[in-house]
């Protein structure tokens, strides 16, 4: 589930830096993509324990 959630926050991440006309884009696009690696540090963390 946290690694799924990680892809999705990618994706929309994603969508985010191809979206020229929003202000900011691109430090959108960073927080997604630090939101999904975050989600797939859980995902690891919770498989290790």
């Amino acid at each position: 589930m946290w690694l799924m959630a990680g892809g999705v926050a990618y994706i929309v991440g994603a969508f985010f830096y191809i979206w020229h006309t929003i202000p900011y884009n691109h430090a959108i696009f960073h927080l997604f993509v630090l939101l999904g690696s975050l989600c797939h540090f859980v995902a690891v963390f919770w498989y290790v324990l």
